[in-house]
């Protein structure tokens, strides 16, 4: 895997800089003038490398970017994401040395990420969004995954894992979106997704999944939205097992071997409202139904 440097250079000066709105004020400081006792109450520290970028964070109450260098002091209600750099990807044990408040995003995508490196991140409880995408993790790493037990939306895009780690992540209580795409995932290890209660968002595209699959899929209790698309062994056999689904709203099944007379038998599911398909016998078509 090829990783892009994402350079930034940040000069801390001396003494305290304002960079949010006053009503969600960042003090950027240095560590001398940051004893243990010395922030206030309400206030939380956000310790990150002096030495080089950790990566960029971004604070869900609207405010700017900022360097994720040195140590920010931020109220204890803040809500922030992380996008880690590439010198932040080649040493994410200093994620450790944030408590895991505050943090609700982050994306490791495109580093060469491995399973023993999620362990640095077992600890973020709070973590709700997590972006694994082109990485180097296994069905192993999940393991370490699914101790994120706030978590809510994974993104596995170009990774190494296959359906067996569904066995792994089938018990996070609150995972709504997850995406699979571009993965050695077959049918093996499906069966277990229908222990997702509350998955409601679930990309197979490009997997190696048949018709099989779709019978697991069918038995998921509040999935709304489903991609299966450029996968040949997916068939007008599989399409029997999507009719009843109660709340399936949206579905791709482009670039598979399912036929016109299936579209047609498709449209007749009620709570379908868009249907995205094309294969040899149609054109490319995204219906709004």
């Amino acid at each position: 895997m090829i990783s892009s440097h994402r350079s930034i250079s940040f000069a801390v000066s001396i003494g305290i800089l304002t960079a949010l709105a006053p009503s969600a004020s960042l003090l950027l400081a240095s560590p001398e003038s940051l004893a243990e006792n010395s922030v206030a109450s309400g206030q939380m520290r956000l310790t990150f490398p002096e030495s080089y970028s950790f990566g960029r964070v971004h604070f869900r109450n609207g405010s700017k970017e900022v360097p994720a260098r040195g140590t920010l002091v931020v109220p204890s209600a803040t809500t922030f994401e992380l996008a880690v750099s590439y010198e932040g990807a080649q040493h994410l044990a200093a994620v450790r040395k944030l408590s895991g408040k505050g943090l609700a995003r982050l994306n490791l995508r495109r580093f060469e990420i491995s399973d023993q490196q999620l362990k640095h991140i077992e600890h973020l409880y709070e973590l709700d969004s997590l972006d694994l995408s082109e990485t180097d993790v296994t069905d192993k790493g999940m393991a370490s995954v699914a101790k994120l037990r706030n978590l809510q939306s994974l993104n596995l895009r170009s990774t190494l894992v296959t359906g067996k780690c569904i066995s792994k992540l089938k018990d996070l209580p609150r995972l709504a979106s997850l995406i699979l795409e571009v993965t050695s995932t077959a049918d093996e290890g499906l069966d277990d997704l229908p222990s997702m209660k509350n998955l409601i968002d679930l990309s197979l595209t490009r997997t190696s999944i048949s018709d099989k699959a779709l019978k697991s899929i069918s038995k998921m209790p509040k999935l709304t939205k489903l991609s299966v698309a450029f996968n040949s062994r997916i068939t007008d056999s599989g399409m029997k097992y999507l009719s009843g689904m109660r709340y399936l709203t949206e579905l791709s099944i482009a670039n598979t071997d399912v036929t016109t007379a299936s579209i047609n038998s498709l449209k007749r599911i009620r709570s379908l409202k868009r249907l995205i398909y094309s294969s040899n016998q149609f054109s490319d078509r995204d219906v709004i139904l």
